[in-house]
């Protein structure tokens, strides 16, 4: 009431309106930075496998409404370990960082992609179709292999990477299949000598380029 108005009351009222604005404020930013935790891999960035797999959920939906192409990738790099091992662990989040950096750079807004756990990483491409989506990890796969890592001490280093790529089809019944397929195809470029592009598709798994003669892996 204003007549219960006197300078007191009247700071004491605009102290305790700032101090709610500000506890609101807090609160705000605590909420989105635990949603930046559990959404975004704290070293690269990048979507984590789950923020992106919810995603991908949305992708497929679409794709099975409208027919639109889907296609899901798996990069790994090949023996990162003896990287961690040689170079140490520092080295290890460098090179991941900057593989991280170079797919980013090579695939569209449109696309997303995540680190699944350790060395490994998860594309997807949307409306795209398999060869679209092959050629653009074929490039990725030239760029990681083209890159020097120099340490202090004088030494030089390079990595390669793997990629297994499928694209979503009717024997697909869930996501799950999807990257099921993705996962075979990427075992399938480390068996054949890993820093190559497999592909899955209905007629099965086969190096990239078997049929177009197209990137280094054309048979």
């Amino acid at each position: 009431p204003k007549h219960e108005i006197n300078r007191s009351i009247l700071l004491r009222s605009v102290w305790n309106s700032l101090e709610r604005a500000r506890m609101l404020k807090e609160i705000e930013e605590a909420t989105r930075r635990i949603s930046d935790l559990s959404s975004h891999d704290q070293l690269t960035g990048l979507w984590t496998r789950y923020r992106l797999e919810e995603r991908l959920q949305e992708e497929f939906i679409r794709s099975r409404r409208y027919g639109s192409p889907l296609t899901v990738g798996f990069c790994d790099l090949d023996y990162f370990k003896g990287v961690n091992d040689t170079y140490g662990h520092a080295t290890g989040d460098l090179v991941l960082k900057t593989a991280a950096e170079l797919m980013k750079a090579a695939m569209r807004q449109t696309d997303f992609i995540s680190r699944y756990g350790g060395e490994e990483f998860y594309l997807v491409f949307t409306s795209t179709d398999l060869d679209d989506a092959a050629l653009c990890c074929e490039r990725i796969r030239q760029k990681i292999e083209s890159e020097v890592f120099q340490m202090e001490s004088g030494a030089r280093f390079s990595i390669t990477a793997s990629f297994g790529v499928t694209v979503c089809n009717l024997r697909h019944h869930d996501i799950s299949a999807l990257i099921l397929d993705a996962d075979k195809a990427l075992y399938q470029a480390k068996g054949a000598g890993r820093n190559r592009v497999y592909i899955c598709d209905k007629n099965g798994f086969r190096p990239w380029g078997y049929l177009t003669g197209q990137g280094a892996n054309a048979s």
